[in-house]
């Protein structure tokens, strides 16, 4: 089996022996191979990941402000 590329643009894969994807006529330079192409998918997928949990991290965070709040609220009000 010949060796294989993915296409930095298309995504698809194409020989590594062609000068450019036949799929979208993008220049061999500029595609990237199967190994590189997984790196380059695994750091963004690591990215997005970090985003998420920090968005997750925000929320529960502020929920607890509310909570916190909702109780003193509540406190303040046996007081009186």
């Amino acid at each position: 089996m010949d060796k294989q590329r993915f296409c930095e643009s298309c995504r698809r894969f194409i020989n590594v022996e062609y000068l450019y994807c036949p799929w979208c006529g993008v220049e061999k330079d500029h595609s990237l191979d199967l190994q590189e192409s997984i790196e380059q998918s695994s750091k963004e997928m690591e990215i997005i990941l970090k985003e998420d949990n920090l968005q997750r991290m925000e929320e529960i965070l502020n929920q607890i402000d509310r909570d916190m709040l909702e109780l003193m609220l509540s406190r303040e009000k046996k007081k009186f």
